[in-house]
């Protein structure tokens, strides 16, 4: 028997890394619904500096085949690195890493669980959070994600509130943070580190007028309804942080500014929730990446709405697992449905006999985890 042959890999290498939307091609393969990403992350990448996402994309081909012929679809594969998960199911669990939290109520605040955008989620009533504690895996020096629901319940209380935050008492070291503003004429969601080597307000071309190094979204989120919110930190440089706001599925804002991650480090825990403001807020399925997010991955979580972004029967075997589902179809049958390890690449191999002059296959995202590399057919 004749060794494979390769024939039209997709070489991600050559592709620019950006989105595709239905019918743009990724090298000899279209994208057939919804849209897909290319990204440049050497650190994540299984072979050389790009992959793809392929969130809730399909991607096809027609391949010249001969009927009897025996050929083989292999792929490298791999879920979306989520590291930290409280999903709010009526505990305080991290359904990853099991770094669960612990619920503070000082003031008078108050935090309960009640109905929200995926199962149940934290109501934050006043002054309350969830506390996470000190984890070297919450200490991010190249790129990460936060990602969570939430809905403002229409408190308004001036000057804001913060969603999610791991930071030192002002104006220490802060790793991250997500806040609303709503004070004196400055407003809009805000994504947050503080580098203290680095100059303040206005050298360091932060959107606040204090020490803090901040991206704004001029816009306050409305009150009464769930809103999907993202944010991307990546170190770009070895002096600049790009930060990136994704609202409702949307790419809203790109920004960035001076600053070295590793300066950002402290030991504070994470909070999530009103630890520094008396909003009355509900939050669910908070989540920390570790590794930027792309536009099909934030809008595919938010398009997927209540039903989450994982498949929820996988999800009772392994929640790291159903994170990241797929299946391939060869002439519109599905030949084989996978899901993706959270953090490693794997490789699978299908085979299939040609029963004519031309094949179709199709690799189509399920859940929006999923990421491939090195896609390729042999015969």
């Amino acid at each position: 028997m004749l060794p494979p042959v390769m024939i039209a890999p997709i070489n991600f290498e050559a592709l620019t890394a950006t989105d595709y939307t239905i019918g743009q091609t990724i090298g000899t393969w279209r994208v057939t619904s919804n849209q897909v990403s290319v990204i440049t992350d050497p650190f994540n990448a299984m072979n050389g500096n790009n992959y793809l996402a392929l969130a809730n994309g399909t991607i096809s081909t027609n391949l010249r085949t001969f009927p009897g012929r025996t050929y083989a679809l292999k792929l490298a594969y791999r879920g979306p690195g989520l590291v930290h998960w409280w999903r709010g199911e009526s505990n305080t669990v991290d359904a990853i890493e099991g770094i669960n939290g612990h619920f503070s109520e000082p003031d008078g605040g108050s935090v309960v669980y009640s109905d929200a955008e995926v199962g149940k989620g934290f109501l934050f009533m006043g002054r309350a959070y969830l506390g996470v504690p000190y984890s070297p895996t919450l200490q991010f020096t190249n790129s990460f994600t936060l990602e969570t629901w939430f809905e403002d319940l229409g408190s308004a209380i001036p000057p804001g509130y913060e969603l999610i935050s791991d930071r030192d008492h002002d104006p220490e070291p802060v790793n991250f943070c997500i806040n609303i503003v709503n004070n004196n004429g400055d407003e809009g969601i805000g994504i947050t580190y503080h580098d203290p080597t680095d100059p303040s307000y206005p050298e360091s071309g932060s959107d606040d007028p204090n020490f803090l190094d901040v991206s704004r979204y001029a816009t306050l989120p409305t009150s009464g309804v769930f809103h999907h919110l993202a944010a991307t930190l990546q170190q770009i440089a070895p002096d600049k942080i790009q930060i990136r706001t994704f609202y409702d599925g949307e790419l809203v804002r790109t920004k960035v500014m001076p600053g070295n991650f590793t300066n950002t480090l402290n030991e504070e825990e994470v909070t999530i929730g009103s630890a520094y403001g008396g909003e009355d807020l509900m939050m669910d399925e908070v989540s920390i990446y570790n590794r930027g997010l792309s536009v099909s991955e934030t809008k595919a979580i938010y398009q997927a709405g209540t039903n989450g972004k994982f498949d929820s029967v996988e999800y009772n075997v392994s929640p790291s697992l159903s994170l990241a589902k797929a299946q391939v179809l060869v002439n519109g049958r599905t030949d084989m449905v996978f899901y993706g390890s959270n953090t490693n690449w794997q490789s699978q191999t299908i085979t299939f006999t040609a029963t004519g002059f031309s094949t179709s296959i199709a690799i189509v995202g399920l859940e929006p985890g999923m990421l491939l590399d090195a896609v390729s057919n042999t015969k």
